[in-house]
């Protein structure tokens, strides 16, 4: 058996698989074992904005792997979909949200017994929720056809929150004989924009996703926000860190005042112990035994059974009891 394929279904199930597994469903390779044990680092949320009829829904299913869809129908709600991306060859584990934003939707009918006094159903579009809230990057489309596609982004550009990566596309690229929208143009407002110097960068590009010009660029500058996220993501972890070091330098002060740094009380405590005696209640007993811990091991349990504390709230009962907090310094 060891050696043998087994066949259900059609499914192949190898030398290595684990037993049991149904038929259908196959395991991960190791790789991908190894990068998915450690769960998901970071969700990254990219919003594609833009006005009517520009191609943010078929930007939407290209991103997902989908192809090209020339017929156009109207979004009538906030679309969310995952895809697939990394960041060059980290292990580190993304999960790219697109949504395809609808600045106002159609007005939703309630299922079931229908009330004259009853409201229509909520519709999640701009209008209903902050789709800024929680987003890493956007992207801002217009058609390069229609010239009040540009209008719009002249006007919602600005309305986008200042730490936020944007890039502009400017689409239907190979529609370049009927373009009304130039590229100058275009670049001439981004620099007239006047964004202030710690602003997120806003990028331009051209694309069309009938022939998939422009996507690879698009993937790239995922690197941007992702970046950003990270480098935000490490920033709190270094405040955390920098907090747990004081908290460690206030304990060590602390303790150094009590009774269990006394090597005169911790004698009398050992020899107390080998006879039997009870231990005063400002001492730690000795986890392993008193001889190892007179030699020199440090593990010590604290006598009130406690569980482990953070670095913040470390301090045990006694020493809170026996030993005045100091003046936090200036």
């Amino acid at each position: 058996m060891g050696g043998e394929q087994s066949r259900s279904n059609g499914t192949a199930v190898g030398v290595g698989t684990s037993a049991g597994v149904p038929p259908g469903v196959t395991t991960l390779r190791p790789n991908l074992q190894k990068r998915f044990a450690k769960g998901i680092q970071y969700n990254m949320k990219v919003i594609i904005k833009g006005d009517r009829n520009v191609g943010k829904t078929c930007l939407f299913e290209r991103l997902q792997g989908k192809p090209f869809n020339s017929e156009y129908n109207a979004t009538q709600e906030i679309q969310v979909a995952c895809i697939q991306w990394n960041y060059k060859a980290t292990d580190d584990v993304v999960k790219v949200e697109i949504w395809d934003i609808v600045d106002k939707g159609k007005t939703r009918k309630r299922d079931g017994l229908k009330l004259d006094s009853e409201e229509p159903a909520p519709t999640l579009d701009a209008e209903f929720i902050d789709v800024y809230k929680g987003t890493s990057g956007v992207i801002m489309v217009l058609d390069i056809t229609k010239y009040w596609t540009y209008e719009y982004v002249q006007r919602e550009i600005k309305k986008i929150p200042l730490d936020i990566p944007v890039i502009l596309i400017a689409s239907h690229r190979d529609l370049e004989e009927k373009r009304s929208v130039l590229t100058e143009e275009v670049h001439s407002f981004l620099r007239e924009l006047n964004r202030p110097q710690d602003a997120a960068a806003v990028y331009y590009m051209e694309a069309s996703m009938k022939d998939g010009f422009g996507l690879k660029y698009l993937y790239r500058f995922f690197n941007v926000p992702y970046l950003e996220l990270q480098r935000q993501t490490l920033l709190a972890q270094l405040r955390r860190n920098e907090e747990d070091l004081e908290a460690i330098k206030v304990e060590l002060d602390i303790h150094a005042k009590t009774e269990e740094q006394d090597y005169e009380k911790f004698k009398d405590m050992l020899e107390r112990k080998k006879k039997g005696l009870p231990v005063s209640g400002g001492l730690c007993t000795v986890s392993a035994g008193a001889n190892e811990t007179a030699e020199g091991s440090s593990k010590t349990e604290v006598m009130d059974g406690s569980p482990a504390m953070s670095p913040r709230n470390r301090l045990s009962h006694q020493v809170l009891e026996q030993t005045p907090l100091p003046s936090p310094k200036a």
